[in-house]
């Protein structure tokens, strides 16, 4: 991609039970089922490891064939979405 808008998404997900495994489960598959634009939009999954055994691998392989997809372990001493922004800006991960 050159010059232009770019885009990306950040999303924060910790899978903490049943409920939220099939939330996340579903929110994967409408990911996955995004027309993006012309080109992959950049998606960063910064994962809070799962207490019921979520695979966010598994959905990676899918979210691959619309994004840029990374999905990161969410360092400990990380703990609201506010945190996560300012974590991932300064580390430059959105640059695309």
């Amino acid at each position: 991609m050159t010059n232009g808008i770019h885009f990306g998404v950040i999303l924060p997900t910790w899978v903490y039970d049943g409920t939220r495994a099939k939330l996340a489960k579903n929110c994967f598959t409408t990911l996955r089922n995004t027309n993006p634009l012309p080109y992959k939009v950049r998606l960063i999954v910064l994962a809070k490891a799962s207490k019921v055994g979520f695979d966010y691998g598994k959905e990676e392989d899918w979210l691959d064939t619309a994004f840029d997809t990374t999905i990161m372990a969410q360092p400990g001493n990380v703990n609201g979405t506010e945190q996560t922004l300012r974590m991932l800006y300064g580390w430059g991960m959105m640059r695309l």
